[in-house]
């Protein structure tokens, strides 16, 4: 299941293949069947530009289970 930053890649075959993001936003759909899915904002960092922002369901997208979610908090030794 996906939860609010989560780190995702996708693994779709379009020009986002390959990019790693994180979850900004979550909408409960219903697919072409009426079946209930989820559909996935994904906020990629675009170095010097920006985010960008791309729509994915959960079959287009892998959760990054090992990965910290985004944002994380850097503490230091001293905490």
């Amino acid at each position: 299941m996906f939860q609010l930053n989560d780190i995702v890649v996708f693994r779709e075959n379009h020009k986002w293949i390959g990019c790693i993001g994180f979850v900004n936003e979550i909408k409960k759909i219903k697919d072409e069947k009426g079946n209930d899915t989820l559909r996935l904002m994904i906020g990629v960092p675009v170095p010097m530009q920006g985010t960008a922002y791309i729509f994915a369901t959960p079959d287009e997208v892998e959760n990054m289970q090992c990965a910290f979610p985004y944002p994380y908090e850097i503490k230091s030794k001293e905490d």
